[in-house]
């Protein structure tokens, strides 16, 4: 990853399974990084294979009514979900920033993992905060519980 200087936000991120509510993690990560890193970090935090289609939703209750959606499937030019309207819209996640998706302490969305076996990540930044010296991010701060098999 890229140099980080002083000035860089630190997203601190709770990670929590929906599946699986005592699988937590916290990572920590450059805001100005990219969703599709995030996802990456996400994924590499329960020690899964990063294989499959993904995306960040704003409905926590109800993903597939989501109203702003980041998606792997707009970076490929394919839209599987809803195309974008006056009521959703729908980005990539290779070229926006995590601070796009996350502008504040406190904003959650669901993080889709693997479409069609849907495994479900409630994503919550809970800090933002300067980079520590020496520390290479993103890095895993927190793991509570242990992740269950992928496959």
């Amino acid at each position: 990853m890229s140099k980080i200087d002083a000035k860089t936000k630190i997203g601190v991120f709770k990670i929590e399974m929906y599946d699986h509510p005592s699988v937590i993690r916290e990572i920590q990560i450059p805001l100005k990084y990219k969703l599709y890193e995030f996802a990456e970090s996400i994924i590499s935090s329960v020690g899964w294979y990063f294989d499959h289609a993904f995306g960040f939703v704003d409905d926590v209750e109800e993903p597939y009514s989501s109203k702003i959606r980041y998606e792997l499937f707009h970076d490929m030019g394919m839209n599987d979900g809803p195309l974008e309207t006056e009521d959703v819209v729908v980005k990539g996640v290779k070229k926006t920033n995590i601070s796009t998706a996350f502008p504040k302490v406190g904003d959650e969305m669901l993080f889709l993992f693997d479409y069609g076996d849907d495994h479900f990540f409630h994503v919550e930044l809970v800090d933002i905060k300067s980079p520590e010296e020496g520390t290479t991010y993103p890095v895993i701060k927190k793991v509570k519980g242990r992740s269950p098999k992928q496959y």
